[in-house]
């Protein structure tokens, strides 16, 4: 009897580690057999329309096959175009384009379970992104940045001065950038040393040494998209306004020319013939006054004094 009690609490004793061993056995196989997927947080809770999104699925556990494809993803509340990039049991993906569906459901996006397999079978979990919200987009930039020049300043110079321009470049919402450099400029009729200088939206373009014959037909050309606003728009080209380049003085030119004066006389007065007397025409004159007085005293007295004899005086003149 008393063997008989020994075996039958050595077997019971057995049985309980061999059952112990078992169950240690079956869980260990059922953890190595699982295979979980896990869903990342959206790259943003809020989307313009037609913007995009981004997440990350990652598959743990005994994963053996990863089938995961477009088909496998649902969409509710809105419509979006989808693409999957694999990063080892990791993969990422954008969803593109999104537009609301009009139908006023939270906006989701669904994975089906079964994307991946573990080696024993078995197939990973289903899953959901956060909801997020898709508010209505900004009207497309369309317009392009202005560019305007003026000068030049002066208009007018020797050879080996100095020309200015100013460029000013407006738009509708905002600059970007402006890139304008020497490069962008062309000089026509003339040489010269380009300086570009100015800050916000205004350039000035410095010219110096400007070299060139005479002429009154330089100026400059600025080649378009040297300003860009946020959406991409360039801007237009502009032409400056022309400017002279004068024929320098020569060195006995530093006076004003001398013009005659019409209405000085060319001699003194004092020179002129006119002005002189005429000492011979006086005495003439003079002679010719006497020689009358004498001439005509004479021919009286020769008159009176040859009567004739038989003469009456008149009683009333007493001649």
């Amino acid at each position: 009897m008393k063997r008989i009690e020994i075996l039958k609490k050595s077997f019971a004793i057995f049985a309980i580690v061999a059952l112990s061993l078992t169950m240690n056995i079956f869980t260990n196989n059922v953890d190595a057999a699982l295979v979980a997927m896990s869903i990342s947080p959206l790259s943003a809770t809020t989307v313009e329309e037609g913007g995009s999104l981004n997440f990350t699925i990652t598959y743990t556990g005994d994963v053996n096959y990863i089938s995961l494809e477009k088909t496998s993803f649902g969409f509710t509340g809105f419509n979006a175009g989808i693409s999957i990039k694999e990063s080892g049991n990791n993969r990422i993906v954008t969803v593109s384009n999104i537009r609301s569906d009009g139908s006023g459901r939270e906006n989701r996006i669904y994975v089906t379970g079964g994307t991946a397999s573990s080696k024993t079978g078995n197939l990973a979990n289903y899953g959901h992104t956060q909801a997020f919200t898709i508010k209505a987009s900004k009207p497309a930039d369309t317009v392009a940045p202005v560019a305007t020049i003026t000068g030049p300043n002066p208009s007018s110079i020797y050879a080996g001065q100095t020309v200015t321009y100013i460029i000013n470049y407006s738009d509708d919402i905002g600059i970007e950038a402006i890139n304008l450099s020497a490069n962008s400029i062309k000089l026509v009729g003339f040489t010269a040393n380009i300086g570009i200088s100015g800050s916000g939206n205004s350039r000035i373009v410095t010219l110096s040494n400007v070299q060139g014959s005479v002429s009154s037909n330089n100026y400059i050309m600025v080649v378009g998209g040297t300003a860009i606003d946020a959406a991409g728009n360039l801007c237009n080209s502009v032409t400056g306004n022309k400017f002279s380049i004068i024929e320098n003085k020569k060195p006995d030119d530093n006076e004003p020319d001398k013009k005659p004066d019409e209405n000085k006389p060319d001699d003194k007065p004092q020179d002129k013939p006119q002005d002189k007397p005429n000492n011979n025409n006086n005495n003439v004159t003079n002679n010719n006054v006497t020689n009358n007085n004498v001439t005509n005293n004479n021919v009286t007295n020769n008159y009176y004094n040859s009567k004739p004899s038989d003469w009456v005086e008149n009683p009333n003149t007493g001649k």
